[in-house]
């Protein structure tokens, strides 16, 4: 007898602990639902937490979205940041590159300028010899 009282004993509280906590009220089924839809009940515990969870991820979404908005600021702006130096890249490539034509020029003419001044010279090196 002891052995049967302790089977139930330990084996109620097993079964409860097994229920669901969610039930399905079918149409016409055991509590009264005139609709053709299916009815779920959840306990107001659950109830709570799921309120609470979608409040939160609602909360979440919307730190989300702010974050996004932010994200694509953010890029717009290293966009804008990376056409200027692009820009100034090529403003400073373009100063170098008259620069340097400039010197080559110059230094052109400083050539031309030697080579005038050599024939000269040894032209009236000629000259001189010429003449002695």
């Amino acid at each position: 007898m002891k052995k049967l009282i302790f089977l139930l004993l330990g084996f109620f509280p097993l079964c409860l602990a097994g229920q669901p906590g969610t039930e399905v009220l079918y149409p016409g089924g055991r509590l009264f639902n005139p609709g053709p839809d299916t009815l779920f009940c959840i306990s107001k515990p659950k109830l709570e937490t799921l309120m609470d969870r979608e409040e939160l991820n609602r909360e979440l979404i919307a730190g989300l979205e702010n974050r996004a908005a932010i994200c694509d600021s953010l890029l717009v702006l290293k966009i804008r940041e990376s056409e200027n130096w692009r820009i100034q890249l090529l403003e400073t490539d373009m100063l170098l590159e008259n620069a340097e034509m400039l010197r080559a020029k110059q230094e052109h003419k400083h050539k031309i300028r030697k080579k005038i001044w050599f024939g000269a010279g040894v032209a009236l090196g000629w000259l001189v010899c010429a003449l002695l």
